[in-house]
């Protein structure tokens, strides 16, 4: 085929798919080499609904899915990492840890030494660790399926993509709506750097309140989240048929509990790593 190997007109697909079995878009990267070598014009672009790639996809992929979990893991660690009372549930959680085995003595050794456990442990391993326990109950839920629960694991997992993306979405509509206003003096600084005008006030204000800023959390939580649960249903209905809702129970229950996880931690105040 023209679109894999290339022609006089265009270059070999350098992503090394096939076009006319792509059906989803993360593997493609819109060169248009394909476009340019088909001879028969068969190449087409088609929009589809947000969030579609979740489910619609003909197989899933082990690494893929387990980037997914990890990826809800690091934004709640990440995001847990910056409130007020982590230092004390990481100070909590050193005083356990067999530090000095490992003759590990000062405090900011403990505490880095602590965080790289959590951060492994809750991205690597826990995350992944409860969609596995999960699907395994949908298998015990649903034996006759033929479903390994690594395949169920698979399967579900694309689901928890919008999970992760709301938390960091959301993590950082703090930081725009803070910190934003900061771009201002910056660029003057540089204005001033060139023109010897002299330094710019740092003190800028937000752009909103606390509140407001927890409430357009909120908003972007709940709406991912609710894509979440659509596409876990979605996934569940294409493996499963008439029993969906027994495959979609389990997951919908996990995916809003790490929702009342990231809520808890979005509501706490804030206090940014580098002030620590």
């Amino acid at each position: 085929k023209e679109c894999i190997k290339g022609s006089d007109k265009g270059r070999p697909c350098p992503m090394f798919v096939t076009p006319m079995t792509l059906d989803r878009n993360n593997y493609c990267n819109f060169c248009s080499e394909c476009i340019k070598s088909c001879s028969q014009d068969n190449i087409v672009v088609r929009f589809r609904s947000f969030a579609r790639d979740l489910w619609v996809s003909s197989r899933g992929y082990l690494d893929e899915a387990l980037l997914a979990m990890v990826l809800v893991g690091i934004s709640i660690i990440v995001t847990g990492e910056m409130i007020e009372p982590w230092p004390r549930w990481i100070d909590a959680l050193g005083e356990v840890l067999p530090f000095d085995l490992f003759g590990i003595e000062s405090h900011a050794a403990r505490e880095k030494a602590t965080f790289l456990f959590v951060l492994t442990g809750g991205s690597l391993f826990i995350s992944p660790l409860l969609l596995l326990s999960f699907s395994a109950i949908v298998r015990k839920t649903l034996p006759d399926t033929g479903f390994t629960a690594k395949q169920i694991f698979i399967q579900f997992a694309y689901m928890f993509i919008p999970v992760g993306l709301a938390m960091h979405l959301a993590h950082n509509i703090s930081h725009l709506l803070k910190e934003g206003p900061g771009i201002i003096p910056a660029l003057q600084r540089v204005i001033n750097n060139i023109t010897g005008a002299g330094e710019p006030d740092w003190v800028a204000g937000q752009l909103a309140g606390s509140e407001t800023i927890f409430w357009l959390q909120m908003a972007v939580l709940i709406t991912l989240n609710i894509f979440s649960l659509y596409a876990g249903y979605r996934i569940a209905v294409r493996y499963y048929g008439d029993r969906a809702l027994r495959a979609f129970v389990p997951m919908a229950l996990l995916a809003i509990f790490f929702m009342v996880i990231n809520t808890y931690i979005l509501g706490q105040p804030m206090a940014l790593r580098h002030t620590h």
